[in-house]
């Protein structure tokens, strides 16, 4: 919409254009607060596999010492 179109609206029309606006931004920040947590567990999730990780290759290292003092 131009901004001469937006001159020539009512304000009760601008007001409901504003209104809407303000329901789809509260939805969209509801949105990106749960995108934000999911990413957060995502990452938590990242950090926690690779410490895993690292447990399960010093193993497989001390395993395969062992095997090779065989």
């Amino acid at each position: 919409m131009t901004e001469k179109e937006l001159h020539k609206l009512h304000k009760t029309e601008l007001l409901e254009m504003m209104l809407e606006m303000r329901t789809e931004l509260d939805r969209v920040r509801e949105e990106n607060t749960v995108l934000e947590q999911k990413l957060e567990e995502t990452n938590a999730q990242r950090v926690l596999l690779e410490k895993i990780l690292g447990i399960v290759e010093e193993t497989a290292a001390q395993v395969k010492g062992i095997s090779a003092q065989k």
